[in-house]
């Protein structure tokens, strides 16, 4: 059995980036699913689904920011499968966190952007999912 491929995350050029798009945020897609396992008494054991991937999130703030919570764009772990002979599925990719501000009064939050894991047991583990981004970044265009 092979494993499922996990979800990718935005992977960005940030030169390109900076220069034509300003703040761009993406975000990660679903793992694969699980590969169809071994036979037990001639019947195929199906495998799980891929994990989901984490949304994108984009704030402007224009006062003062003031985070102190946690945001997570994490990607989920794959379904467990029915059967152990089943392959699982691969993790979701995490997403992006982009936030922009005028005037800072804290930021000690945690942002959380990581890709899911594979679930369950299985006889094909699927793989990880892809790691986000994430960045908290003063406005000095507009």
């Amino acid at each position: 059995n092979a494993a499922a491929a996990g979800g990718t995350s935005p992977a960005l050029d940030t030169t390109y980036m900076k220069t034509y798009l300003r703040w761009l945020v993406m975000p990660g897609s679903g793992g694969g699913g699980g590969e169809t396992g071994d036979t037990a008494g001639n019947v195929a054991k199906a495998g799980s689904d891929g994990g989901r991937g984490a949304g994108a999130l984009y704030i402007e703030v224009g006062g003062n920011l003031n985070i102190t919570g946690t945001i997570n764009a994490n990607g989920t772990p794959s379904a467990s499968v029915a059967d152990a002979l089943g392959g699982c599925g691969g993790g979701g990719g995490a997403g992006a966190i982009q936030i922009i501000y005028n005037y800072l009064t804290a930021n000690s939050g945690t942002y959380s952007v990581a890709g899911g894991g594979s679930g369950g047991t299985c006889t094909a583990a699927g793989g990880a999912g892809g790691a986000g981004y994430s960045s908290v970044t003063q406005n000095t265009s507009f």
